[in-house]
């Protein structure tokens, strides 16, 4: 009822990737297509980078013609967009070349992708990069490459197990946190409980003695 172009132009693009995910191309650009609608007047990274990367990685698969533009979208995501998505689109950049055996070209945006993936204060990791130029550089046999890549690959095994030790031990603490807040509201309860039969106890035994009172009082 109240349209946000932002969050309008996201749920599209969503929709537009999990098309993409699923097999239905066609789909994601009618999405995409959607999306654009919404984000045309706001600033590139608010919505037209993304629409560019997913874009341009569909179009990039495409016949000549249509590969082209596809590689331009990838292109000004790739100057244009934050880091991760530049990161993203010099990756599927790299694929399309590669694919089209154009090495040179390939090699050159595995070589911004990795620089854009490790620079800054976090290093940005994009499913499956890291292992397509670890295998690429396989069969060309480039042994720097591999190190670099086999190292790579090996720093955010070591990163990811550290968040998910990180993850579980959090999920302990807060696991033992509620057990113990359930305990101490079980023995409060408890507590509460004993006291409430005491004065129930209490309260029927000066109601006996007062009956008794009376009694004994009458037959006097």
């Amino acid at each position: 009822e109240r349209l946000n172009p932002m969050v309008t132009s996201t749920i599209y693009a969503n929709k537009a990737r999990t098309c993409e995910a699923n097999g239905l191309p066609d789909s994601a650009l009618h999405y995409l297509s959607l999306s654009e609608l919404y984000c045309k007047d706001l600033p590139y990274n608010s919505g037209r980078s993304d629409i560019d990367l997913v874009r341009g990685r569909i179009l990039s698969k495409s016949a000549s013609a249509v590969r082209q533009a596809g590689m331009a979208m990838l292109k000004r995501a790739a100057h244009s967009a934050t880091p991760y998505i530049s990161a993203k689109a010099y990756y599927h950049l790299a694929k399309a070349y590669l694919a089209h055996g154009e090495k040179s070209q390939g090699e050159q945006a595995l070589d911004s992708m990795y620089e854009k993936s490790t620079n800054g204060d976090s290093p940005r990791y994009i499913d499956g990069a890291y292992e397509y130029a670890l295998d690429h550089y396989l069969a060309t046999n480039d042994l720097q490459k591999i190190r670099q890549y086999a190292q790579a690959i090996n720093t955010k095994d070591r990163r990811m197990s550290y968040k998910t030790a990180l993850h579980n031990i959090s999920s302990t603490v807060i696991k033992l946190d509620n057990e113990n807040k359930v305990r101490a509201l079980a023995m409060k309860e408890a507590e509460l409980q004993r006291r409430t039969t005491i004065i129930i106890a209490v309260a029927i035994a000066c109601v006996l003695l007062l009956v008794l009172s009376i009694i004994i009082m009458n037959n006097r």
